[in-house]
């Protein structure tokens, strides 16, 4: 008992490789339930927007509130092990942080659309037609330009929305599209002297096939004046058209659309008799932990880029977005509960500019109110936050220091290598188990060699050709079928990867099959050939280095530390 504690306690901050896989399975489990959540909760939304609209009574609003706050408490264990993944320096811990942000803005723009359908107007009835439509989420294509990125994907027959930009789009047929926004500052001056945007402008073309609508994002809260004012604005040439729209609530149908420049806008005069939706967006800076910049800004995919651009190298801290929609061009100001310095004093909500609040705190230690009012003090955002989100040592070291990814992988399996047999120490000492520590040390013994051999990224490549040219490549993924299902993340690039060989039929089905596991099943199901399993395993070198290298150093050897 005495020598398993002092092994514990001089080990404790190197953790063994169970635990690891362990902590990484636990991730995948509650993503996986989260992603199930969301699901269930929109196809169950559905449902009650089509009641509502034919004016019955819904029938899932306590079901989908359950499913909702289920998962907000799987979000905050999912941050909790994020964090850890991060302070054992997994080399994929931005790729993690990253899935669960996603994941906490999908479960917060669903607590979104729940309050907009069940909150009813004082006479009970909603005054809006609601979008009872399934949308399937795209995630495109990104090619960065000198001015802007631009956007392309491929889509079957069906109703599709794209993840960066929120454009949604309807076809009966396979459609190839590219779109990008567009700086309102390249429209002529006199454009807009006349009307005002409610979203960003973009630039779309259909470069094969025919859409059947088009519906572009939009910002206003609609109510029943809505579409007699909100109009789609063309601008091609230099000539301008306007063109009826029918609003739901964040966005803008067109049928049978042609296209131009884009976008939805409000006649001047309308302008400032309307209210908007916005959003609010929290960061930290990670070296100067009393340091926030509270951002007020309309709720615009665009500008919401631009915010994420600016404050790349600053801690986001996720909150909600404000309960009300708000009117343009109206002073609102910043507010905490403790002791700070807050610059400007009041800003104003403007179409296409991204203005904050610069907040420094004296010297906080416990949590604290934020809160956003207007200039009669009316109080119309409020939260908390807590000492962990702004605690310097909340930030990982290797976002601080921003180190390369090959070195990070490097030194984590090294340190994974030194440390792994920790756990075993005391089973391994009886005779029985002989077997296994002879299996674990040729494991490390050649874990070591093949890391040694493959600092560099040119030999990387050269074994992984050799390997492919032997076979062993369609080996592997033959042998690891299963774990390759549990533990790949990066289907979509993967999958990109694998359309040549499979075809665009068979990429559409894969990239459209659900959750990570069910888009890898049916990724390996297409590949029948060795050929086509030795080009799956160089993708799989290329975006999951870490899962093949587990794989091939370990194997199955320390997943079952007690088989004889």
């Amino acid at each position: 008992m005495s020598r398993n504690k002092t092994t514990e306690t001089s080990n404790e901050n190197r953790p063994p490789v169970t635990y690891l896989v362990a902590l990484n399975d636990k991730l995948q489990m509650n993503a996986d339930k989260v992603e199930k959540n969301i699901i269930d909760a929109q196809h169950n939304l559905n449902k009650d927007i089509k009641r509502i609209n034919e004016e019955k009574q819904p029938l899932y609003r306590d079901y989908i509130n359950k499913t909702i706050l289920n998962s907000l408490d799987l979000l905050n264990s999912l941050n909790r092990d994020a964090a850890e993944a991060s302070r054992l320096k997994h080399p994929h811990s931005e790729m993690i942080e990253m899935d669960v942000k996603q994941l906490r803005e999908r479960v917060m723009k669903l607590r979104e659309e729940y309050d907009r359908i069940y909150k009813a107007s004082p006479t009970g009835k909603i005054h809006m037609k609601l979008d009872e439509s399934e949308w399937e989420l795209q995630r495109p294509s990104e090619v960065a330009t000198d001015a802007d990125i631009k956007y392309s994907v491929s889509s079957s027959e069906g109703q599709h929305e794209c993840s960066e930009t929120g454009l949604r789009w309807s076809s009966e047929s396979d459609v190839t599209l590219e779109y990008r926004f567009v700086d309102w500052k390249s429209l002529s001056k006199s454009i807009l002297k006349k009307y005002k945007p409610c979203g960003p402008l973009m630039d779309i073309t259909v470069t094969s096939g025919r859409l059947e609508e088009v519906q572009l994002p939009h910002c206003v809260c609609v109510d029943s004046s809505s579409n007699d004012v909100v109009k789609a604005l063309h601008v091609k040439d230099g000539n301008v058209s306007l063109e009826t729209c029918e609003l739901s609530g964040f966005h803008a149908k067109l049928v049978n659309p042609t296209f131009s420049f884009l976008a939805i806008v409000v006649e001047v005069q309308q302008y400032l008799k309307m209210k908007f939706h916005c959003e609010t967006l929290v960061y930290r800076n990670t070296t100067s932990p009393l340091n926030f910049h509270v951002y007020l800004i309309l709720k615009d995919k665009k500008l919401k880029k631009e915010v994420e651009e600016k404050e790349q190298n600053n801690m986001e801290i996720l909150k909600p977005t404000p309960d009300e929609a708000l009117t343009l061009n109206d002073k609102y100001t910043l507010e905490t509960s403790c002791v700070s310095k807050i610059k400007p004093e009041s800003l104003k909500l403007t179409p296409g500019k991204s203005n904050f609040f610069d907040l420094h705190l004296k010297d906080e230690k416990k949590s604290f109110e934020l809160s956003i009012k207007t200039k009669d003090g009316l109080k119309v955002w409020d939260v908390n936050i807590e000492p962990g989100e702004f605690d310097k040592n909340s930030v990982s070291e290797w976002r601080q220091k921003k180190r390369n990814r090959s070195e990070l992988i490097w030194q984590w399996w090294r340190r994974l290598l030194e440390t792994a047999r920790s756990p075993f120490e005391t089973s391994l000492r009886s005779p029985s188990n002989e077997l296994m520590r002879l299996r674990l040390d040729q494991a490390f013994q050649s874990s070591f060699s093949a890391l040694t051999a493959h600092q560099s990224a040119d030999t990387d490549t050269a074994q992984t050709q050799k390997r492919c040219k032997r076979g062993e490549g369609a080996e592997f993924v033959e042998k690891h079928r299963t774990e390759l299902i549990r533990k790949v993340s990066l289907v979509e690039p993967i999958a990109d990867d694998m359309k040549p060989v499979i075809g665009d039929e068979k990429y559409q089905i894969v990239i459209t099959s659900g959750t990570k596991q069910d888009k890898m099943r049916k990724l390996l199901e297409f590949l029948t050939t060795p050929k086509m399993k030795d080009k799956l395993y160089q993708s799989l070198v290329k975006h999951e280095q870490y899962v093949v290298d587990f794989l091939e150093n370990f194997g199955e050897t320390v997943l079952n530390p007690n088989e004889s």
